[in-house]
């Protein structure tokens, strides 16, 4: 015999599935994410995920770097508690806290080093952030002269930049004579 269940029980039961299944209840207030945050510094609070991410991303940078890990760790967080989340649910897995982390790192430090092949990465993940934090811009400053041509000779001067790809570009450039008049210029 079907016994009926009261209304307002099975909204409570709804409530509660819909809430274990909510994307802010993975990765803001889960009870898996409070002690993860913590481990890395990150400030936990119970702001909805979209807020959460537009302040992680709006934070300054110290530099292009830290930039990067800026705007990459919180994609690599919610993706790792992610198949965190569907290996304990769906594939059998114990949730696993250094399993999560691992992978984050891991992640984090193959971006890095794809990046910025140029510089020698540690392993050691104190000396990888040690490294990143007082990571400085090399700036070298060269004087450019620009020489005239020889008489009944003109020279042409192109230059262009990209501001970020996909983003920005611009492209222009000069045509002079033997005396340094302008030509003609386009952008």
């Amino acid at each position: 015999m079907t016994k009926l269940v009261p209304l307002d029980t099975l909204l409570q039961i709804v409530q509660v599935v819909t809430f274990q299944e909510d994307v802010d209840h993975i990765f803001i207030s889960g009870k898996f994410v409070k002690p993860f945050a913590s481990r890395l510094g990150v400030q936990h609070s119970r702001t909805p995920m979209r807020r959460m991410l537009m302040n992680w991303w709006i934070t300054k940078p110290n530099n292009e770097i830290h930039k990067l890990i800026m705007k990459a760790t919180p994609i690599f967080i919610c993706w790792n508690l992610w198949k965190n989340r569907c290996a304990s649910k769906y594939g059998g897995k114990q949730s696993s806290t250094t399993r999560v982390k691992f992978f984050i790192s891991k992640e984090l430090h193959m971006l890095i080093i794809t990046t910025y092949p140029s510089i020698k990465w540690p392993n050691n993940s104190n000396e990888f952030i040690s490294l990143v934090e007082n990571c400085q811009h090399d700036i070298k400053v060269t004087q450019v002269n620009w020489w005239k041509p020889h008489q009944s000779i003109v020279k042409l001067n192109t230059d262009g930049s990209a501001m970020e790809n996909p983003g920005r570009i611009g492209a222009g450039g000069i045509l002079r004579n033997h005396k340094g008049k302008l030509i003609y210029a386009y952008l």
